[in-house]
């Protein structure tokens, strides 16, 4: 087997930059390669073309000034297995998660961001903004592919959880501060607290608020709930300038 460089028309054959009776690695020197193969010492076959095989270089590994290929991101914000990330809904209509972050041996030259089993968006600087319908207190998994002429590398894949809805957030009470009954429920639901009854808010499980009442409506503390559809909802309760929300079922 020979290596050697050749004209831009591949008519002559110029310097060989290597050659051996089995295999052959080398580094091109120039932008035309001619490698053939003969079957003798003489190289008596090598003007067949059954035994030519010609290499040109193509763009962009003509230009590449890549120092070496990119390694995998690390180092990540999130951090893998986060718990509690922020979830912006500055605009209500495209939900962000801001700053995704990694580091790296600075060699990319493009990156790719991944959502695994959603998808993928290419080009994305780093840090980077993605907007996507994030849910409340949900794992996610997303890794980055890291690319330049010299080649590709893909990080593990890592996790994080987003953060609750603050809708839902509650300040911590006594545990025996409300209770509910009866639960499951068809009808009223009833709470039953020593206090009076400021506002309570009932959510569903998507995090959708679908019934508010004020203290002029708590007086008797029940809530109608018959007109629900049946399934689990959240009830966040106001009550002495605090807050608790309990689940509950209706069916």
């Amino acid at each position: 087997i020979t290596i050697a460089e050749t004209t831009a028309t591949f008519s002559a054959i110029g310097t060989v930059i290597d050659s051996g009776p089995d295999s052959v690695s080398f580094t091109a020197t120039t932008a035309q390669i001619l490698i053939f193969w003969h079957l003798d010492a003489l190289c008596n076959t090598q003007a067949s073309g059954n035994t030519v095989t010609t290499i040109q270089c193509t763009s962009p590994s003509c230009t590449c000034t890549a120092a070496a290929a990119p390694d995998i991101a690390v180092a990540t914000y999130p951090t893998n297995g986060a718990i509690d990330v922020p979830i912006d809904m500055t605009d209500p209509l495209n939900p962000s998660i801001n700053g995704f972050a990694w580091s790296d041996n600075g060699e990319a030259t493009n990156y790719t961001y991944t959502l695994v089993g959603v998808g993928s968006v290419s080009g994305v600087a780093n840090p980077v903004d993605i907007n996507y319908t994030w849910d409340y207190n949900t794992t996610y998994t997303w890794n980055i592919t890291s690319t330049n002429c010299l080649g590709t590398s893909t990080s593990i894949d890592y996790s994080f959880t987003t953060e609750a809805d603050p809708n839902l957030s509650t300040t911590s009470f006594n545990i025996e501060t409300f209770n509910l009954y009866p639960n499951p429920t068809s009808d009223k639901l009833y709470i039953k607290t020593d206090f009076n009854i400021e506002k309570a808010e009932i959510y569903n499980q998507l995090g959708k608020k679908v019934l508010e009442l004020n203290s002029n409506q708590l007086t008797d503390k029940f809530v109608e709930v018959k007109n629900l559809n049946n399934g689990i909802y959240f009830i966040s309760i106001t009550a002495n300038q605090k807050q608790q929300t309990l689940k509950f079922i209706k069916q």
